[in-house]
């Protein structure tokens, strides 16, 4: 062999070597490594941390979002114990989305900002990208004509912190459009004066025990308002038993109390329930509290008439909502130590503690606005934000653990203790059925306002009640 072919075989031989290496390297075998091999979660962490990264927060380009409301949300007063860090809170919320929060307060309160949506619905042109308003004064309109968002398709409402009972009641053809994240203020409850149950022997204590055992019913109730009543004859020292916050206003609370409800089924298949025996029997409670037993002061329906006996030493139970503490500290204030709190009372002993209230302020987005994702994402986070300011997420989240109430009311045990049952119990707010409902069948008090018989009443209206609804979902 010639050294040339020699030379030409060696080399040939050298490259085969170096492409058999290359392919035992590339998968013909594995090579060994001292590297751990990542775990599936490991990697969908790796993944999901990096897709995260890779997707910057789309901003809103310097846009003002415009938040109409019938009242000032966005700026607290310097006045508010976390003044420092809601401005920390809109400053950085505003930061990230590159906006603006703006809060648009018309002239006229809360009626007139609700005629001025509804025309603005009704155009299709609702003139903020976000308002705040009570469920049952815009919905479904809003729904069915398109003009807001569904917010789950943007956010996750995952978090259990947020009120999902409120948020429930916005719910139309399966989802969500309102969204609120404070906690659960909107229950009924029932104030009582210890002076008075004192003054007619009774242990004050004995009405803690009731309501901690679940034994605070309809029958309890009439039971110790009877003996606290006094007619003289003059209404300015009259004791009367049990008063109310409007009426018209609690009235429903009780057939839900009563395990009933004031329809079934949803949406366009919505139907009255108030023939319902267990709802029947609630306000047939009532009647006999004002017109059998007559506990009642009969100028109940009178704004502020009950609340003000209450203050006046006059009533020995007032049943009002809670929406808020300085509610409760005008009370505290007058009465000191005899002011007594106990949970809404419970038709029978088996049935659950149920804050129920006609709904809550809710925020709604405007569908038609520019990068509507992008300001709900903005609107939510900020809202939520402030959630976690007034209850940190690392304490229960209900009413009575507020530091701002802790600190400003001082209560005692035993009330403390009756305000957490408040939101430990099951919330349920009305279902959404139009302010002509309201007028016609809420605010009548379903005809005790005008001393009609319950059953005479439901008789009479269950079909013009149920026409009110039908008409709610052929628009």
């Amino acid at each position: 062999m010639s050294q040339k072919a020699f030379l030409r075989k060696v080399v040939g031989c050298l490259l085969i070597m170096i492409m058999l290496a290359s392919l035992t390297a590339c998968g013909g075998k594995p090579q060994e490594t001292t590297a751990t091999k990542p775990t599936p979660a490991e990697t969908t962490k790796a993944t999901t941390a990096a897709t995260t990264t890779a997707e910057p927060v789309r901003d809103l380009g310097g846009r003002t979002i415009k938040i109409g409301s019938y009242n000032q949300l966005i700026v607290p007063q310097e006045s508010n114990p976390n003044y420092a860090k809601i401005m920390d809170l809109l400053e950085s919320v505003q930061k990230k989305y590159n906006c603006k929060f703006e809060n648009v307060v018309p002239e006229g309160g809360l009626t007139a900002f609700s005629d001025l949506l509804n025309t603005q619905i009704a155009a299709g042109n609702i003139e903020y990208d976000v308002f705040n308003i009570h469920v049952y004064r815009i919905s479904p309109h809003a729904q069915i004509l398109g003009t807001i968002a569904p917010i789950d398709d943007y956010v996750d409402l995952t978090d259990p912190r947020l009120d999902h009972s409120m948020m429930e009641s916005s719910k139309y053809k399966g989802k969500i459009y309102g969204f609120r994240a404070a906690v659960p203020e909107n229950g009924l409850f029932f104030l009582f004066n210890k002076k008075v149950l004192s003054d007619n022997g009774i242990d004050p204590q004995t009405l803690y025990d009731l309501a901690s055992n679940g034994k605070w019913t309809f029958e309890k109730l009439r039971e110790y308002a009877l003996r606290c009543a006094k007619d003289t004859g003059d209404p300015a020292t009259s004791i009367y038993g049990v008063g109310f916050y409007g009426w018209f206003w609690t009235v429903a609370n009780y057939i839900y109390a009563n395990d009933s409800s004031l329809t079934v089924g949803q949406d366009e298949n919505t139907k009255i329930n108030l023939d319902d025996p267990k709802a029947i029997e609630a306000l047939q409670f009532l009647y006999n509290l004002m017109y059998v037993d007559k506990v009642v002061s009969p100028s109940t329906a009178v704004w502020d008439n009950d609340k003000n006996l209450f203050l006046n030493n006059q009533m020995a139970f007032y049943n009002t909502y809670y929406w808020h503490e300085s509610n409760l500290k005008t009370f505290k204030e007058r009465l000191g130590e005899n002011l007594g709190i106990l949970p809404m009372v419970k038709g029978k002993e088996e049935y659950e503690i149920t804050n129920t209230g006609a709904t809550s302020l809710t925020y709604f987005f405007n569908a038609k606005s520019k990068d509507i994702d992008i300001i709900v994402k903005a609107v939510t986070e900020y809202l939520t934000g402030l959630r976690d300011i007034s209850y940190p997420p690392d304490q229960e989240f209900v009413f009575a653990d507020n530091p701002s109430v802790q600190t400003n009311l001082d209560f005692d045990e035993n009330n403390i203790k009756m305000l957490r049952l408040l939101n430990l119990g099951k919330t349920i707010y009305y279902p959404v059925l139009g302010e002509e409902f309201r007028t016609k069948v809420t605010e009548s008090g379903f005809g005790l306002y005008g001393g009609e018989e319950p059953r005479a009443w439901v008789e009479a209206n269950k079909a013009m009640a149920q026409q009110l609804i039908n008409d709610l979902y052929s628009k």
